[in-house]
């Protein structure tokens, strides 16, 4: 049956204790795992992704109190009973779900062979089988552009199971200031990416190679952008001040969509489930004056709808996204660009733009800001929400159904996420 052994990354581990990192280097103790065993597993640490310490211990009360009393540690509960209890071992893999979608695995489980997560870590991963409500085991990596001014200026991948560094896309094409990222809508398996040079350049989604160069445009300096209902691609000229349309297919200029005069700072966009598209209205950048709300237009035509459509006190719009429920969800730095400000992720109801909820990452064991100048947002295949923290150089993701907390996913020095987007793992 499984053991402790099965479930530890020896590389994740030491990626997210560099006091361990430090120990072994120094010799003192022998590797990750031996660390785990002789003090990490007693201090709380988690061996991988598939072992969730706080997790286990949330949801079995009766684990708490044998620890407590110092008769055992959670992972040593899970290994010796646990996993043949049927008990989760984190957040993400649902064992009765994985026993009913899987019945192969369920007979095997009835017979003694194995246990469902044993056959899950051996076999599941590499078969996509469904281990979650949400997540079909779609392998993906996600993507973050971070842009050039804190010294990361490149699309840099990450693995979508562990969040572990992969690397960056190749720098073809001439790829500066990298802003957005948008998956192609005509099932090519390529994604867009723009950036401070006025180009749009085409990647293999996959690979991360440089295809071509899309779009040449003066002035385009690109930020935001978004494939519309007509299958033509928008983006946000930063330099003109406006959102600017191009035929999808053959990138050919079509028109200005959205003209400068209309709102303060154009910042994150998206046609909402309604059609309408939807603009967050920014503070600008070297003043933080302005802005504060997201303007409605008619989807079709560009005309303003409603120019106060979320005219919220406390927000100062970044990104602009589609949640799955249907609802609008908006990264927000208020004040903006202060050393006070306040980094939240809001929820705005589609038809009348009330505020629904409000994602506040809290603070971390020393009291920061876990969650700080957040920028590009996006919903996983896994259902949860990636939030870019540009403060803390980093991604934290959120529970899709609820809005709570789970993690801070990636961690990378000086990432200065923009945006983010979800690719096929790379075999």
């Amino acid at each position: 049956m499984l053991e402790i052994i099965d479930l530890f990354d020896e590389n994740l581990y030491l990626d997210v204790n560099p006091d361990v990192a430090e120990a072994v280097n120094n010799g003192i103790v022998q590797s990750g795992f031996d660390h785990f065993i002789r003090f990490g597993q007693f201090e709380g640490r988690d061996p991988s992704i598939f072992f969730d310490t706080n997790f286990y211990l949330t949801n079995n009360p009766d684990v708490t109190a044998l620890v407590q009393q110092n008769s055992i540690t959670p992972i040593q509960h899970f290994i010796q009973v646990g996993q043949f209890e049927n008990r989760d071992p984190n957040s993400q893999f649902n064992t009765d779900i994985y026993l009913q979608t899987n019945p192969d695995v369920a007979d095997a489980v009835q017979q003694n062979l194995l246990t469902s997560i044993e056959h899950f870590v051996n076999f599941g991963i590499a078969e996509n089988r469904l281990f979650s409500q949400n997540f079909i085991g779609t392998i993906f990596d996600v993507v973050v552009t971070s842009a050039a001014n804190n010294g990361n200026d490149a699309a840099i991948r990450f693995d979508g199971l562990t969040g572990r560094l992969i690397g960056e896309f190749p720098n073809g094409g001439g790829l500066t200031d990298p802003r957005d990222i948008v998956q192609e809508i005509d099932e090519s398996n390529t994604v867009l990416i723009n950036g401070g040079n006025d180009n749009v350049l085409r990647f293999d989604a996959t690979t991360g190679n440089f295809i071509e160069t899309f779009i040449e445009f003066p002035e385009l300096n690109g930020g935001g952008a978004v494939f519309g209902p007509d299958n033509n691609y928008y983006v946000g000229a930063r330099s003109l001040g406006s959102i600017v349309r191009f035929n999808g297919q053959t990138g050919d200029f079509i028109d200005e969509f959205i003209p400068s005069e209309l709102v303060d700072f154009p910042r994150g966009f998206v046609f909402g489930s309604d059609g309408n598209f939807y603009l967050g209205n920014g503070a600008d950048p070297a003043t933080g004056g302005g802005g504060g709300t997201v303007i409605q237009y008619d989807g079709l035509t560009g005309e303003v709808l409603n120019p106060n459509f979320v005219n919220d006190p406390e927000l100062s719009p970044l990104d602009v996204i589609n949640g799955l429920d249907g609802n609008i969800y908006v990264s927000s730095e208020f004040p903006f660009g202060q050393d006070d400000s306040v980094a939240t992720v809001r929820v705005y109801d589609v038809d009348t733009g009330a505020l629904l909820d409000v994602l506040d990452a809290g603070l971390d064991a020393e009291g920061t800001p876990i969650l700080d100048a957040p920028r590009g947002l996006g919903f996983g295949p896994d259902g949860n929400l990636y939030a870019s923290s540009t403060g803390t150089g980093s991604v934290v993701r959120f529970d899709g159904a609820t809005g709570d907390l789970i993690d801070v996913f990636i961690e990378f020095p000086q990432l200065n996420g923009q945006a983010l987007n979800f690719v096929p793992a790379e075999n």
